[in-house]
């Protein structure tokens, strides 16, 4: 399945999510003897619940049947992102203000990491305290962010 296919399936879905408190941050597909579609979702102000996952996936099967996707011979996966996947919608960072994160980022032609607390951050930036220095990241220069475990 290419990218653009993935890509309106994610449009279709994301309509759905949103009617549950939540927000599509990643579709996968794979192949096999039956195609498994994983379907990742967050929230901005909590956890995705359970619940929110199950009514999620019911209403994402209605339309998926609906075009036939897959001939209907495919396992459904709603789920929320878990730490192991980076985070990839900027909506994702104001509600982890106060983890600690990794973020490879994009500084003119170099690429830099910075290791620290999520500060702050808005519609275009992410602020990150590391060691005392603040960071402001753009959205648009962040190749990949991952929240670390603490222990």
């Amino acid at each position: 399945m290419n990218s653009e296919h993935i890509e309106t399936l994610r449009e279709r879905i994301d309509p759905v999510a949103e009617k549950h408190g939540a927000f599509v941050v990643g579709v996968e597909v794979q192949s096999g003897n039956t195609e498994e579609l994983w379907i990742y979702v967050d929230a901005e102000e909590s956890d995705v619940t359970i619940s929110q996952c199950a009514a999620i996936s019911r209403e994402a099967a209605a339309l998926l049947d609906e075009e036939d996707f897959s001939g209907g011979r495919y396992n459904l996966n709603v789920s929320s992102p878990g730490l192991s996947r980076p985070l990839s919608d900027n909506r994702q960072y104001g509600k982890n203000r106060g983890r600690l994160a990794r973020i490879k980022y994009k500084a003119g032609d170099e690429y830099r990491k910075a290791v620290g607390k999520i500060d702050n951050a808005d519609k275009d930036s992410v602020v990150i305290s590391e060691n005392g220095d603040h960071h402001t990241i753009p959205f648009g220069a962040i190749v990949e962010a991952k929240i670390l475990p603490e222990f």
